[in-house]
């Protein structure tokens, strides 16, 4: 996800473009399936497990839309569209035989999206299997709220960003798509710090020092403009 995307999310609510994704199960690991999968539209990828698919356990071979990826990552970026559960309907046959094929809904969180360097095209995509039982780790991305109010960047302050992500240990069900940071009130010189991110009690913030900054209005301020003159 580029700068430019992080920003104007700031601005906005963050919504799902569609609720379910889309995948055909495939056999043929490699390179050079992967290369005719991609002529052929799709975006090869593997769905696994929490607990064991690292390992090669319950881990299955994919593939996924191009055009639905891309029409979800286009407005959402790499790291919201990271950050959602989604439903994953999984068929047993190919794109275009949805009727005839077995379908399985799988609930999964994406653990890692390949883009193309050049032009930002999705060349892979890896899924993770999600539970209310299970607790996983995800990267959250923070959305910025309230800058038009915010006094400090009124009088001329800049929002100097340390962080756009956190990372947090939560279980299945309570993955949260973004947290709303608000900096409607703050004042040049001013900070957050990772303790004062807004949270559901279930979620775990995984970081060393919780007195870190997110963020800070920098710039200076009258009394440092009188006392430079």
């Amino acid at each position: 996800m580029h700068r430019e995307q992080f920003l104007r999310a700031s601005s906005r609510k963050v919504e799902k473009p569609q609720p379910v994704i889309k995948a055909y199960l495939r056999d043929a690991p490699g390179k050079i399936p992967n290369k005719k999968e991609r002529r052929q539209g799709l975006v090869p990828g593997v769905i696994f497990s929490g607990k064991d698919g690292h390992k090669g356990g319950d881990k299955r071979l994919i593939s996924v839309g191009h055009k639905q990826l891309s029409a979800i990552l286009q407005p959402l970026g790499k790291f919201f569209f990271s950050a959602m559960t989604w439903d994953l309907e999984l068929y047993e046959g190919r794109p275009g035989e949805e009727a005839a094929a077995k379908k399985t809904v799988e609930r999964v969180v994406p653990k890692s999206v390949h883009l193309h360097a050049a032009t930002d095209e999705p060349m892979n995509v890896t899924f993770m299997r999600v539970s209310p039982d299970e607790k996983i780790t995800v990267d959250v991305p923070l959305l910025f709220i309230g800058e038009d109010a915010c006094p400090g960047l009124k009088k001329g302050g800049r929002l100097n960003t340390v962080r756009r992500l956190v990372r947090y240990v939560c279980p299945g069900d309570k993955v949260p798509p973004y947290l709303e940071v608000d900096i409607s009130r703050l004042n040049i010189g001013q900070s957050i710090y990772l303790k004062d991110l807004p949270a559901d009690p279930a979620l775990r913030i995984v970081a060393k020092d919780l007195k870190m900054p997110v963020l800070k209005i920098s710039g200076r301020t009258q009394t440092d403009s009188a006392d430079g003159e």
